[in-house]
C-alpha cells in the first residue's frame, strides 16, 4: 500500500467528546502528561499538514451486532508525532469528535509503513462544541472515505488477493451472523447473573501493568467461573476478568487501574461479556472482505477448498519425530497458504507444534519471520514454550493468573519487568560516567576564563620583552650588534640544519620505496642499481645533516654567550632594569594563569574520565607547548560537553521513562520477537497481538473453536497451520444451542455454530493439505484401543504399552458398576445452582453413591501420590464431590484443580483418572451424554489408570441410539480386555485396604 494524498478544500473542525477529559485523567499519572490536549493537537497537525499531511487509516467497520441493528461505525484514526486520534464524524457530518487520544503503538507503525492516508485539509480547528461550526463546515466523511476504499482497493491487487465471489460473499455474510449468534447466546447466558460480595481486599501481588487486582469476598457460594468476564455493578468502567476462584474469594484483573476505595465495601459483581473479541472477529471478516488479509487465498481455501502447492524448504527437525509427525512437519513449514494436522490424544501435538514453530522462524527470508502460536487454552499455548531453542525470542502474551508456570518466563509483562531493571542497571551505569558533566562544565567556564588571561597575560609579556629589547640596544653598544649577528647567523644555520633534514629524510623514502621493488621480475636488478645509488646519496646527506646540525648547535652557543655579555653589560642600566621588571612581573602573572588552567584541565580530566580520553597537560620546559596544550584541551571541550551534557540529559530522561510503566517496553519486545504465543482470546483482544503481521500462525486446539476465532490469527499471516482433534468437544454443542437455534430459525447457523474450524476443513481439503497423526504415547493400549475404534476409524495405534500396576484394579481400563445398589440409592437427583448451575439453564444432577466411590477413590490415590482427577458431567455433581474431598484431602485449591467437568479437562492428562456418569434412571435418559465426544474427551486424559463409575443398566438402553450403541461397544470391550466391579466391592476393597493399608488387584 502507498502513501494516499487527500486534499480537502475547506478545514477540517475538531471536537472533544464529552468523556474525553474523564478518559485522559483515568491514565496512570506517569502517561498523563504525555498525551498532548486537543489545542496542542490541532497545532501539531496543521504543522503536520504543511509538512505534508497528516497520517491517517480508516478502521474497519466494527459491526455492533443484531440487537443494535447490525449498525456499522468507522473510524479514523489520525498519527502525531508519538499519539494517535480516534475520530468519528459527528450526528450531522459537519465536523469530527475526538474519541480518544492514546500513545502511538507498534500496531500503528505497522499500519502507516504499510499504507495509509496523507491528510491534507486547509487547516485543522478546534470546536468547543459541534454546534458551532460554520454553517458550510464538513467532515468530509464521504471523500475520505472513498479515498480509503481506493486505497484498500490498490492493496489488494498488489496482494494478488481477488475480490469475493458471490459465494464467497455468502459465506462472509453467514460468518457475520455466526458472530452475531454467539455474542448473543453468551449475552443471554450472562444475563442475570449477579454475585455480591461483603468486602475487598488488595491481592498482594506484583501489578501487571496498569492493571488493577482485587480479591471480592463474596456473599453466599454462587460465584463467577474462572475466564468469565464481570464488572462492578453500576460502574462499566469498573470491568476486568476472573482469573481465580477460591471458594468465595473471587480474584478480579480489572481492564485499567481502579482505586481500592472506589470499589466500596459492599457491592455486587455482574457478569458480562467482552465485546473486544467479536469485535476483532467481525474485524478479520472485514478484513477478507475488503481484500486485506495477509494470507491473500485464505478466503479460497475456507471457501473452495482450493490449495497452492508447497514451497520448496530445507528444514529438518532437531528431535525424533516419528513418520506421521515427520510429514506433518515438513508439509507444514512449506506451506503456501493452509495446512491441517489432525492430532488425537497423546499423538505428540506439542513436539510437533514446537518443531514447526522453531524452523519457521529460522527460516531464510528478506524479511522476519515472525510465527503466532495460539490455541483455545492456556495451557496448550504454555506447553510448546519450553520446547522452542534458547536462542528463539518468545514472547508470551496473557493474563498473568492463567498463564501457567511453563509460560510465565516467556510472559510479556515478566521479560518487560526484568528488560527495565537491565535498562536500569545499564542506564545507572551509563551515567555513572556522566554524574560528573556539569561539574565539568564548569570547570571547562574556569578553564575558558584562565586561558583569556593567559592570553592577555601572554601579549603583556611579549610587549614587555620588545621594550626589554629596545632598551637593550639604546644602551647595548658593540654587544648588541655582535648579538643580533650571531642571532641571525644562528637562524640561517638552523633553517640550513632543517634543509639537510628534510632532504635526507626525501631520500631514505625514495630509498625504501625501491628496495620494496627488488622482488620485481625483470625489472627487479634495475631497482637494485638504482637503490644503491640513492644508499650513497643518503649516506652523504646523512653526513651533511650532521655536520649542519652541529653547526647549528655551536651557533646557538654564540648566541648564547652573546646573550650573557649583553646582559652583563646592560642589567644595570635604569631603562634596562625597568624594563626587566616588568618582563618579570608579566612572566609571572602568565605563570599563574598557566597554572589555574592547568588545575581546570585536571578537574575536567577527573570529572569525565569514564567517557572522554582528555590528554593530562604535564609542565614542561617548553612553556609555549605547554600553552598549546592547554588551548587543544579546551578545544577537545568545546567539541565534546555539549555532547556528553545532552547523553547526560537523555540517560535522565530515559530513566525517568523506563521507570514508569514496563508497558512502554512491550512494542520493543514485541518488534523483536522470533515467537509470539498467546490464547486465541489473547491474540484478538490485545491490542500488542491484534494488529502485528506474522509469516505463520500455528493455532491448536482448532477442533476445539470456531471458524471466526481462528480468522483472528490467519487474516494476520501469510499462511496458517490448525492443529487440533475433531473429536473434541466443539463450541458449542447441539444441546448447548437447542434453545437458541428455535430461535435464530437458520440451521445454517446452528451448524457453524456446531462445527468447530478444524472439522469444517479436514474432510474438504486436498489429501495433502492434512495429515493425522496416528501414532499415540499416553494411554494404555486397552483404553487407546476403544477410542480408536469408536472415534478414529481405527487408525489410533499405541507405541508400546507399560506394564499394569495398581492395587485396586487389575486392568488399566476399569468400570465400577452402580447397578446392584437399591434404587434409592444408586439414583440421580435432580440439583445444581449458584456457581454450580448449569449452562444455558439446562438441569444439572447429583448421583450421591457415584460421588462417594468417586470421593473415595480419589482419596486413595490421593495418598499413593498419584496424579489424579475426578471427572463428571454435571456441576451439581462437581459440587458433591469438591465439598467431600476439601474435607478429606484439606487442600481446597488441590481439590479445585483436579475435580471439573468433561469441558475444564480438554487437553489435561492426569497418571488416574476418575470418570463418573451420573445419569442413573429407568427411562434411559443419559442427557449430555448425547454429546460422545465428551466421553472420548473423557476417557483419553488417563497416563495409567482409567476408572469409571456408572449405572451400566441405565447406559446400556439409553434412548439416544448413537449413545446406545457406544455404551454396548464399550460394555463388551471392558469385558474383554478390561477389569468390571460391582460398587460393593470396590467398596468393600477400599475400606479393607484403607485398615489394612494394603490393597491387591482382582477381578469381581
Amino acid at each position: 500500500m502507498s502513501q494516499f494524498p487527500v486534499q480537502l478544500q475547506s478545514p477540517l473542525f475538531l471536537t472533544p467528546s464529552r468523556n474525553l477529559h474523564e478518559q485522559l485523567s483515568r491514565l496512570p499519572a506517569d502517561r498523563q502528561g504525555l498525551l498532548p490536549d486537543p489545542a496542542r493537537i490541532v497545532a501539531d497537525l496543521n504543522e503536520r499538514t504543511r509538512g505534508g499531511g497528516v497520517p491517517a487509516a480508516i478502521e474497519a467497520p466494527a459491526r455492533t451486532g443484531r440487537r443494535n441493528g447490525g449498525n456499522t461505525s468507522s473510524g479514523l484514526l489520525v498519527y502525531g508525532r508519538d499519539y494517535a486520534v480516534k475520530l468519528y464524524p459527528t450526528k450531522y457530518g459537519q465536523a469530527l469528535t475526538i474519541a480518544a487520544i492514546r500513545s502511538i503503538r507498534l500496531d500503528d507503525h505497522n499500519r502507516i509503513a504499510t499504507g495509509c492516508l496523507r491528510l491534507r485539509p486547509s487547516a485543522w480547528a478546534l470546536l468547543p462544541d459541534p454546534r458551532t461550526a460554520p454553517e458550510r463546515a464538513s467532515a468530509h466523511w464521504a471523500e475520505i472515505e472513498a479515498a480509503w476504499r481506493a486505497l484498500t482497493a490498490a492493496a489488494g491487487d498488489e496482494r494478488g488477493a481477488p475480490g469475493p465471489d458471490p459465494r464467497q460473499s455468502l459465506l462472509l455474510d453467514m460468518l457475520d451472523k455466526v458472530i452475531d449468534a454467539t455474542e448473543a447466546i453468551e449475552i443471554d447466558s450472562a444475563q442475570g447473573a449477579t454475585y455480591p460480595y461483603r468486602k475487598v481486599d488488595t491481592t498482594g501481588e506484583r501489578r501487571q501493568g496498569a492493571h488493577s487486582m482485587y480479591v471480592f469476598h463474596l456473599a453466599d457460594d454462587s460465584a463467577p467461573e474462572e475466564d468469565e468476564f464481570v464488572q462492578v455493578h453500576g460502574e462499566p468502567s469498573q470491568r476486568g476478568q476472573v482469573t481465580r476462584v477460591d471458594g468465595r474469594a473471587v480474584t478480579v484483573r480489572f481492564d485499567t487501574r481502579i482505586d481500592w476505595a472506589d470499589l466500596g465495601g459492599q457491592g455486587r459483581l455482574d457478569r458480562t461479556e467482552s465485546r473486544i473479541v467479536y469485535a476483532k472477529q467481525r474485524e478479520a471478516v472485514e478484513t477478507l472482505r475488503t481484500r486485506q488479509s495477509r494470507n491473500p487465498h485464505l478466503l479460497d481455501v475456507l471457501t473452495y477448498h482450493r490449495t497452492r502447492g508447497f514451497r520448496p524448504v530445507q528444514a529438518e527437525p532437531t528431535v525424533p519425530l516419528d513418520p506421521d509427525q515427520l510429514t506433518a512437519f515438513r508439509r507444514a513449514v512449506a506451506v503456501d497458504d493452509l495446512f491441517v494436522i489432525q492430532g488425537p490424544p497423546g499423538t505428540g501435538k506439542t513436539r510437533t507444534i514446537s518443531q514447526i514453530a522453531r524452523a519457521a522462524a529460522e527460516l531464510p527470508a528478506k524479511s522476519a519471520n515472525r510465527v503466532l502460536i495460539t490455541s483455545h487454552s492456556n495451557r496448550a499455548v504454555d506447553n510448546v514454550l519450553p520446547k522452542l531453542p534458547g536462542h528463539l525470542t518468545v514472547v508470551r502474551v496473557g493474563n498473568a493468573g492463567k498463564v501457567t508456570a511453563d509460560g510465565l518466563p516467556y510472559l510479556l509483562e515478566n521479560q518487560a519487568a526484568d528488560l527495565r531493571e537491565q535498562v536500569l542497571d545499564g542506564v545507572d551505569r551509563a551515567m555513572s560516567g556522566y554524574r560528573d558533566v556539569a561539574f565539568a562544565a564548569q570547570w571547562a567556564e574556569r578553564l575558558s576564563a584562565s586561558l583569556n588571561a593567559l592570553g592577555r597575560a601572554a601579549a603583556a609579556e611579549d610587549a614587555h620583552r620588545a621594550d626589554l629589547a629596545a632598551a637593550r640596544r639604546a644602551v647595548g653598544g658593540d654587544r648588541q650588534f655582535r648579538w643580533e649577528a650571531s642571532l641571525a647567523a644562528y637562524q640561517h644555520g638552523l633553517r640550513r640544519a632543517d634543509d639537510h633534514d628534510a632532504r635526507l629524510e626525501r631520500l631514505r623514502s625514495r630509498l625504501d620505496r625501491a628496495r620494496a621493488r627488488l622482488v620485481l621480475p625483470l625489472i627487479g636488478p634495475l631497482f637494485g642499481w638504482y637503490a644503491r645509488r640513492l644508499e650513497r646519496r643518503a649516506d652523504a646527506a646523512g653526513d651533511e645533516a650532521v655536520r649542519s646540525r652541529a653547526e647549528a648547535a655551536r651557533l646557538h652557543a654564540a648566541v648564547t654567550e652573546a646573550e650573557r655579555a649583553l646582559h652583563e653589560a646592560t642589567r644595570d642600566h635604569p631603562a634596562v632594569r625597568a624594563a626587566a621588571d616588568r618582563v618579570d612581573g608579566a612572566a609571572q602573572e602568565r605563570a599563574r594563569h598557566r597554572d589555574d588552567a592547568v588545575a581546570a584541565v585536571a578537574a575536567c580530566r577527573e570529572a569525565l574520565l569514564a567517557v572522554m580520553p582528555l590528554e593530562p597537560v604535564p609542565p614542561v620546559a617548553d612553556t609555549d607547548e605547554q600553552e598549546r596544550r592547554l588551548h587543544a584541551a579546551y578545544s577537545l571541550l568545546s567539541r565534546g560537553l555539549p555532547l556528553y551534557s545532552s547523553r547526560a540529559r537523555l540517560l535522565e530522561e530515559w530513566r525517568d521513562a523506563v521507570s514508569g510503566s514496563p508497558e512502554r517496553l512491550h512494542s520493543e519486545l514485541i518488534r523483536y520477537a522470533d515467537v509470539v504465543a498467546a490464547t486465541c482470546i489473547g491474540a484478538a483482544s490485545r491490542p500488542e497481538v491484534s494488529e502485528l503481521d506474522f509469516d505463520l500462525a500455528i493455532v491448536d486446539e482448532a477442533g476445539q473453536i470456531g471458524v471466526p476465532d481462528v480468522l483472528v490469527p490467519l487474516t494476520r499471516a501469510r499462511r496458517g497451520v490448525l492443529v487440533g482433534d475433531h473429536m473434541q468437544l466443539p463450541p458449542f454443542l447441539d444441546t448447548e444451542v437447542e434453545h437458541w437455534g428455535r430461535r435464530a430459525g437458520d440451521p445454517a447457523i446452528v451448524r457453524m455454530l456446531t462445527t468447530s474450524a478444524l472439522e469444517q476443513l479436514v474432510h474438504g481439503l486436498p489429501a495433502e493439505h492434512s495429515t493425522m497423526l496416528t501414532v499415540q504415547r499416553r494411554m494404555p493400549a486397552a483404553i487407546a484401543e476403544f477410542a480408536s475404534d469408536r472415534f478414529y476409524a481405527r487408525r489410533l495405534e499405541t507405541a508400546g504399552d507399560r506394564e499394569h500396576s495398581d492395587p485396586v484394579f487389575a486392568a488399566p481400563f476399569a468400570f465400577v458398576d452402580t447397578s446392584r445398589l437399591p434404587e434409592r440409592r444408586r439414583r440421580e437427583v435432580p440439583g445444581g445452582s449458584g456457581r454450580y448451575r448449569e449452562r444455558w439453564g439446562q438441569k444439572g444432577y447429583h448421583n450421591p453413591a457415584e460421588a462417594e466411590l468417586l470421593v473415595r477413590l480419589a482419596e486413595h490415590y490421593h495418598r499413593r501420590g498419584a496424579e489424579w482427577a475426578v471427572i463428571v458431567g454435571y456441576q451439581a455433581q462437581r459440587r458433591a464431590v469438591m465439598s467431600e474431598l476439601n474435607r478429606l484431602v484439606g487442600d481446597a485449591e488441590l481439590v479445585r484443580l483436579n475435580v471439573g467437568t468433561v469441558d475444564s479437562f480438554q487437553g489435561g492428562e492426569r497418571d488416574v483418572v476418575l470418570f463418573g456418569f451420573t445419569r442413573s434412571n429407568p427411562d434411559g435418559k443419559v442427557g449430555f451424554l448425547r454429546e460422545l465426544r465428551r466421553l472420548n474427551v473423557a476417557f483419553t486424559r488417563a497416563k495409567r489408570q482409567l476408572v469409571l463409575v456408572g449405572d451400566m443398566s441405565t447406559l446400556v438402553s439409553a434412548t439416544d441410539p448413537p449413545f446406545r450403541e457406544l455404551a454396548i461397544a464399550l460394555r463388551d470391550h471392558l469385558l474383554r480386555v478390561g477389569d468390571v466391579h460391582h460398587h460393593q466391592a470396590i467398596t468393600a476393597r477400599l475400606r479393607r485396604g484403607s485398615e489394612a493399608g494394603d490393597l491387591s488387584g482382582g477381578a469381581a
